[in-house]
Parts: C-alpha cells; structure tokens; sequence
C-alpha cells in the first residue's frame, strides 16, 4: 500500500479504496445471493474477483481465503463454512486500508 501510495498519489489511492469497498460489499451480497441459488460455479467466480481484488491491495489474509475458496473442490461448501469469516476479512480490510488513505 505504501507503495501505491508514493507512487499513485493520495487521491488515486482514496478512489482505488473507495472502489474496494463498494465492489467487495457488492461482492459479499452476490456471494450470499449465489450460495443461496446453490450455484458453486459462480461462488468460485466470486471469489476469484474478490481474490484479486485482495491481491491487488495486498490484503494477503483475504487473499488466502479467497483462494481456498475459488480452489475448492467444492466452493459451495467451502464458503458456506468460512462465509462470516470472508465478511469479518473484508471489514478488518478496510479498516486496515483506511489510515493510509485518510489525511
């Protein structure tokens, strides 16, 4: 993140984490939507948009669930086990993301 910073700027970095933040949320509810339609397919989907968006801002802990998610043999099941656990990462994300972009 620091990094990004110094290179991208302060402004471009308060945008790039408001953007996180609107698609990761979107992206929990599309989950929940997908788990309850029981459609695995599209719950490994999501994850991997949400993995790479973790990745991209180097959010390695939600990053790592992601991926166990996405590679599952059965990402239904997979997140169903771990939905809270995704949902409290994406919050603890942006916490973590918030004195790097708040002035």
């Amino acid at each position: 993140i620091e990094s990004d910073l110094s290179i991208l700027g302060l402004e471009k970095m308060k945008q790039i984490v408001a953007l996180f933040e609107k698609s990761s949320n979107l992206t929990l509810i599309e989950l929940a939507e997908a788990s309850e339609a029981d459609n695995g397919r599209e719950v490994k989907s999501l994850a991997h948009k949400l993995k790479g968006s973790a990745g991209s801002l180097g959010l390695s802990a939600l990053y790592s669930l992601c991926q166990s998610i996405e590679a599952s043999e059965a990402p239904l099941l997979q997140y169903r086990d771990n939905d809270q656990a995704l949902s409290e990462l994406v919050k603890d994300s942006l916490e973590a993301l918030l004195p790097y972009v708040t002035a």
